[in-house]
């Protein structure tokens, strides 16, 4: 199989594992309908909780992981173990700090059993968490895949039994540490039988250069974390909480919308880790065409969510959120941003400028707080969407005038201008034309449109177009068969 159709192959197995989270989403509706609003706000606050000390286990292993295997295969054994270790050696220290955390805030017996499942349950999660580097590294996206959506399906299936017979929380917290302990044996035979058998780890120096590499990674992500729910924070300390679930409502959207980017990042990083040493030709070649599909695919979503705002809003909160409209339209420009953002960071990574975009990532953070505190009283939650887009063109900016500094063979104008000016003229045609009652045909048009300009103005390479000639041909040949 060609290097072009097996990266086609593994983002569609990356999207897969992807979109298997909208079995998690069923459950937590479930969750929300059967256990009651007191319940499942114990629920909700286990889940958040544990979450907090989970770069305590994981201080940026995944990603350095994935990039040092799919570099050193033959180290991929090395690299599991020792990470396993550090995991095995951290989790009852933090077990231990989570029970007196929760014990000194909380007082209901419940909630502590609660938090206590839910930590077993992520740490088992952790620890497959480190398995499955391994098959990313090495391009096994299918068995990446199979493996998330096995606990997904475990979750949701037994998750809904439990609910429906109406047993109550704490058997829903035994589903997540039952369903993950599976999970992570079924994905501990996959890398045996795939990858390579896995052992604890007994070299501490080897452990402590991998904490020491993985640090500057996690605390990265820790300061997005923190970056993309201050706003939240900021606007409930000075607007109201109407203004808090308006600007919520259209943020969980917008978030959500980052699994698109979050599939070619994972389908890339294993491929650019391994080119950027093995060939910097082939390296900046494939970096260029993911930064050409990552800025299109960005294009087409905010111009089509802005389109389709008031419908999204209304048809996933009701007519009561209708003043979320105009946040969800300002914080889809910034998806123009974010999404090319997001695939740049994990091209920092693969070419280990960890510590650039940390530094990035913190001004941002400053810059971020700095613009709420002057919008957010002023304006409201359309301040703090509008800080959110500002910091981001900031950043897009600059992170890509740092990789043309790095890399001389990035052309501005066939990345991002020819997709830029195939859209803008369809938008400004068929917008006005078009009556707004016949949104999905004013749609359509300005979709096919742009698909058509981009192929007249040469956005496709040869190699691109050849490979797509060859996939309809081929799907055109199943189909008659």
């Amino acid at each position: 199989m060609n290097k072009q159709k097996s990266l086609i192959r593994n983002t569609l197995n990356s999207a897969v594992s992807s979109f298997s989270t909208v079995f998690l989403f069923f459950l937590l509706i479930l969750s929300g309908r059967y256990l009651g609003a007191d319940d499942f706000g114990r629920f909700s606050f286990a889940m958040a909780f544990v979450f907090l000390f989970d770069p305590i286990l994981d201080p940026g292993l995944y990603h350095l992981l994935i990039r040092e295997i799919a570099r050193k295969k033959e180290d991929a054994k090395a690299y599991l173990s020792h990470a396993l270790t550090w995991k095995l050696l951290l989790s009852p220290l933090v077990f231990l700090t989570i029970s007196i955390i929760v014990n000194i805030i909380h007082d209901d017996k419940r909630t502590v059993q609660a938090v206590y499942l839910m930590a077993v349950a992520s740490f088992l999660k952790s620890f497959k968490d480190v398995l499955r580097t391994s098959l990313m590294a090495n391009e096994f996206f299918g068995w990446n895949a199979s493996t998330i959506v096995i606990d997904r399906i475990l979750l949701l299936s037994f998750g809904a039994f439990v609910l429906l017979n109406g047993m109550g929380l704490l058997w829903l917290c035994w589903v997540f540490v039952l369903s993950r302990a599976v999970d992570l044996i079924i994905t501990l035979v996959i890398v045996f039988h795939k990858v390579c058998k896995v052992t604890i780890g007994k070299d501490i120096r080897f452990v402590k250069n991998i904490v020491i590499s993985a640090v500057p990674i996690g605390a990265f992500y820790i300061t997005i974390n923190i970056y993309n729910y201050v706003d939240t924070v900021m606007l409930s300390v000075l607007r109201t909480n109407a203004e808090v679930g308006w600007y919520n409502a259209s943020y969980k959207i917008y978030e959500g919308l980052f699994i698109f980017p979050g599939i070619l990042c994972t389908v890339f990083m294993p491929r650019l880790s391994l080119l950027y040493k093995e060939s910097k030709e082939l390296f900046e070649k494939l970096l260029i065409r993911g930064m050409k599909y990552v800025f299109f695919l960005a294009l087409m979503v905010s111009v089509n969510g802005v389109l389709l705002s008031n419908k999204i809003i209304i048809t996933f909160f009701g007519d009561s959120y209708m003043n979320s409209i105009a946040s969800m339209d300002i914080l889809l420009v910034g998806a123009l941003f974010v999404f090319s953002l997001n695939f740049l960071h994990m091209v920092m990574i693969a070419m280990y400028k960890q510590r650039v975009i940390l530094v990035l990532a913190i001004v941002g953070l400053v810059l971020n707080v700095a613009l709420n505190l002057l919008l957010i009283p002023r304006h409201g939650y359309l301040g703090a969407a509008f800080a959110t887009v500002a910091v981001e063109s900031l950043l897009f900016i600059t992170l890509n005038l740092y990789l043309y500094k790095l890399i001389h063979r990035v052309e501005v104008f066939n990345v991002f201008g020819k997709c830029i000016l195939s859209s803008i003229l369809p938008v400004m045609i068929f917008v006005w034309v078009i009556p707004v009652t016949l949104i999905y045909l004013k749609l359509f048009l300005i979709n096919i449109s742009t698909i058509i300009l981009l192929l007249i103005l040469g956005y496709l390479d040869e190699e691109e177009l050849k490979y797509l000639s060859n996939l309809i041909y081929l799907r055109k040949k199943v189909v008659t068969s």
